[in-house]
């Protein structure tokens, strides 16, 4: 137990030091100004977020109509282009190879025509990428936050895992051991917590 004599605090030989702590007195609406940094650098990214809202749409919207400006003129830029392949075997007669005495197909069923269309369509959808959402922010923007809040959680949680951080963090050094002022006890190595 720490011993206070004329203003001096001393302490018994089975702790390793004691000293007066006393909470930071700047707070705002309940919580302490070390997390300041953290609200200034939130309000500067979802600033960024909120202005560069919209880019990567635009910048989707910009490729596909390269693409298709490529397309038309008939220049490869880059992009892989479309191959139509015929299912028709090459030896097959054709329907107007009558004088061969060859006997044209029968029409195709409705249901064949349903499913080679399906089909057809599911291959030409198939590399299709969607677009992104219209006001998806940059990636930067967005890394800047997810950063930012994966910092914040570290500095939040180091503070619950260490008591020595807490103290360094959220509390002062205290001239006297008075009310509202607390004692950091710190025992010797190996010898508690």
């Amino acid at each position: 137990m720490a011993v206070i004599k004329q203003g001096a605090l001393t302490w018994p030989d089975t702790l390793s030091h004691v000293k007066c702590i006393r909470r930071r007195s700047l707070q705002f609406m309940g919580f302490g100004m070390e997390y300041a940094p953290f609200i200034i650098l939130y309000g500067i990214a979802l600033q960024w977020c909120w202005n560069t809202s919209g880019e990567p749409y635009a910048a989707a919207i910009a490729h596909e109509a390269a693409k298709k400006a490529a397309k038309f003129v008939g220049k490869n830029v880059g992009f892989a282009q479309a191959e139509i392949f015929d299912d028709e075997d090459e030896d097959a007669p054709l329907e107007t190879d009558f004088a061969n005495g060859a006997v044209p197909a029968p029409p195709p069923s409705r249901f064949f025509d349903v499913t080679n269309s399906t089909a057809i369509e599911e291959a030409m959808r198939a590399k299709e990428q969607p677009l992104p959402n219209p006001m998806l922010p940059n990636f930067w923007a967005v890394l800047f936050v997810a950063i930012i809040f994966i910092f914040h959680c570290l500095v939040w949680f180091i503070q619950r895992w260490s008591i020595r951080v807490r103290v360094k963090v959220q509390y002062q050094n205290a001239p006297v051991l008075e009310e509202g002022a607390f004692a950091f006890i710190t025992p010797h190595l190996h010898q508690g917590a």
